[in-house]
């Protein structure tokens, strides 16, 4: 943090959210500008995710805190800097700049490999629906067991993998329990944690993500998921909303409603092409060029203004 030996620069740009403290007074004896990108405000909004009050309120003035002495903040979306905004973050108007993330990284060409469960569990060849994301509560795992053992009872024959780690606070493992019918207890296979080929292997192989998450910063799990041409449950909100037009998409957080979309993505070959063709749009203007390009007209934008002096 300290770039011990470094030269003058222009910029020293951290490209993610603070969670501790930042040696200012060395970055600004070595930089003309400073700037921070913020992914989302998730965890500055939700004290159930840490142990304690104290814990959370220290995030949150740490967050405050060093935002305030950035020279500006990068914001992966509109939806990023409009909760900036509702926050009253101490960063003025002209100090923000949207830098979408690139969606582009992921091909079929990418190394894969099956994960050694898969094969105990002799799923190689099992058609299997799968879950992205943490234990956290925002990223609604609950409902999609719930939305996936209504499948089931009507008839589908998929499997469900959940990878993702399990956080220790604000989390739905006790929801996920109660969500998981015991009679497709077999069906259920929950994976902590998987290698980056093993990810790729499952998210090719799976007939349909479910990624029912209700706070992102970007969501680059649907992108991803179309690049190797598989289509993704979601909800139209937020990042989602901004990033993806597809009249096609559930605007709430309704079983049956889910429910249904799932269904068509995972009987209609129609309908799940159409939604892999909606995501793949916009991907021309979600590509890491882009992201570069941008990042580096702000980076000239942040220079032609004023340095920050932090009042905070």
């Amino acid at each position: 943090m300290n770039f011990d030996g470094a030269s003058h620069v222009d910029i020293i740009h951290r490209p993610f959210q603070p969670t501790g403290p930042i040696p200012w007074n060395r970055w600004r004896n070595i930089s003309k500008r400073t700037i921070i990108t913020v992914q989302d405000l998730i965890a500055y909004r939700n004290g159930s995710y840490f142990k304690n009050w104290e814990e959370w309120e220290g995030y949150r003035s740490n967050f405050q805190l060093q935002l305030s002495n950035a020279d500006s903040v990068f914001c992966i979306s509109h939806d990023v800097i409009k909760a900036v905004k509702e926050e009253r973050m101490p960063v003025n108007e002209q100090n923000l700049f949207v830098v979408e993330n690139g969606a582009d990284a992921r091909s079929k060409d990418q190394p894969k490999r099956i994960p050694p469960s898969i094969i105990e569990r002799g799923w190689s060849a099992r058609s299997f629906v799968i879950v992205l994301g943490a234990t956290y509560a925002h990223k609604n795992r609950d409902l999609a067991l719930r939305v996936w053992a209504r499948l089931k009872s009507q008839g589908f024959d998929h499997a469900i993998v959940l990878v993702g780690a399990s956080v220790p606070f604000g989390s739905t493992r006790n929801e996920e329990a109660i969500a998981s019918p015991s009679e497709f207890q077999n069906d259920i296979l929950s994976l902590p944690e998987v290698a980056a080929e093993e990810r790729n292997w499952l998210l090719q192989n799976s007939s349909l993500v479910f990624y029912l998450t209700a706070a992102e910063g970007f969501g680059l799990v649907p992108f991803e998921a179309a690049c190797l041409g598989v289509p993704t449950l979601h909800v139209s909100f937020g990042p989602l909303r901004e990033l993806i037009a597809d009249a096609d998409l559930p605007v709430s957080y309704d079983l049956d409603t889910l429910t249904a979309r799932a269904q068509s993505l995972l009987s209609d070959p129609i309908a799940s092409s159409r939604s892999v063709q909606n995501i793949m749009k916009t991907l021309g203007e979600l590509s890491w060029k882009n992201t570069a390009g941008k990042a580096v007209d702000s980076y000239f934008q942040t220079l032609s203004l004023p340095a920050k002096i932090s009042d905070y």
